[in-house]
């Protein structure tokens, strides 16, 4: 059997987050995918879930600086610590919140950038 999983960042965004996750319940999926839920409390997104019926399976690490036009910071030399705060930040907000995983968000990044996101990922 096929199991699907919700995206919301792509899902009813014309929607608060807390919203789209109720959707996703009525629509009848079992897990869920955040982008960047971080303007939400985590215990709410938690609650929800519960509410909803949907299991929360991953987020994503913070974008970065949107000024700078940052995409992630994984893969971008000399900003190795911004990466280290985000993860420790997507980690601390995944437990919270109930995720099972989350996803480090590599960004753009010079040809020296495959090293740096290794070395990131160690790291982490």
């Amino acid at each position: 059997m096929i199991r699907l999983s919700a995206n919301l960042g792509f899902l009813w965004p014309d929607r608060p987050l807390l919203d789209r996750i109720a959707a996703a319940g009525r629509a009848g999926f079992g897990g869920i995918e955040l982008h960047w839920p971080y303007d939400t409390p985590p215990d709410a997104v938690r609650a929800a879930c519960a509410v909803a019926g949907v299991e929360l399976l991953a987020l994503n690490t913070a974008l970065g600086d949107a000024a700078r036009g940052d995409s992630g910071l994984g893969a971008v030399p000399g900003r190795e610590g911004e990466f280290q705060a985000q993860v420790d930040e997507a980690i601390a907000y995944a437990r919270a919140a109930g995720a099972g995983a989350f996803l480090a968000m590599a960004g753009v990044a010079p040809p020296s950038g495959r090293a740096t996101l290794l070395a990131n990922l160690a790291t982490a």
